[in-house]
């Protein structure tokens, strides 16, 4: 079973919620979706990142609060864990912010993408939120459930929703703004309402919050991430 296990769910400017991001266990391999400024020193503290032996990172885009404890992260693991840990992103750039930041090649695994490299079905979508950089959702799957991970992303995918409706996604986690005008590259929280059927709604959890609306989201029908302590 794919459960994800949330270190924060807000946005950029909204740090009380924390930084969007999560991960889950697949065998001796901790999976991580993001790695912000406040990510690291929530995951350095939790028995799951101090018992890995493995780790992975998936990143969905390079604004700060989606890799800024990175560095930490790639340091720390090799340094005091002896984990060289692996880093998926589409966009190659990632490595010239990571070398800037004084982390060295060499202690640390990065592919562009090669999904057959890992136990699980991974792939990539590109999504729009920042054309300054390459962006991206993820569907992951363990052959048993998938599920999709929109990251930041403007639109409300159709196949993402028809998906969830054929069963071909067991969930999907979906950024959720309640203020986000349509430039900002951000879901919108009544778009969101007007084009999902109430019947997915169960299935439906709303992340990357601008504000704390967690009663409308549940009054809407739709799920709330639960954050790890």
């Amino acid at each position: 079973m794919l459960e994800l296990h949330f270190l924060g769910t807000g946005a950029a400017f909204y740090p009380e919620l924390g930084n969007t991001a999560a991960f889950f266990l697949h065998g001796d391999t901790l999976y991580l979706i993001d790695c912000g400024s406040l990510v690291f020193h929530k995951l350095y503290q939790l028995s799951e990142y101090k018992e890995a032996r493995h780790i992975t990172v998936l990143i969905t885009h390079m604004h700060t609060d989606h890799i800024g404890s990175l560095g930490d992260l790639i340091a720390y693991s090799w340094f005091k864990k002896g984990i060289r840990v692996r880093v998926f992103y589409p966009d190659e750039r990632l490595n010239v912010y990571l070398k800037l930041s004084g982390i060295d090649r060499e202690i640390y695994e990065y592919t562009a993408w090669r999904p057959e490299e890992l136990p699980l079905g991974i792939k990539a979508r590109r999504v729009y939120h920042d054309p300054s950089m390459g962006c991206f959702g993820y569907e992951i799957g363990d052959g048993e459930e998938t599920i999709y991970y929109s990251g930041d992303s403007g639109l409300v995918d159709s196949k993402m929703l028809e998906g969830l409706r054929t069963g071909k996604f067991t969930r999907l986690y979906l950024d959720t703004a309640k203020y986000a005008p349509a430039e900002s590259g951000h879901g919108n929280f009544n778009a969101l309402k007007m084009v999902a059927d109430p019947s997915l709604r169960e299935r439906i959890t709303c992340i990357h919050l601008d504000c704390d609306f967690k009663e409308e989201i549940l009054e809407a029908g739709f799920c709330m991430a639960k954050v790890v302590n």
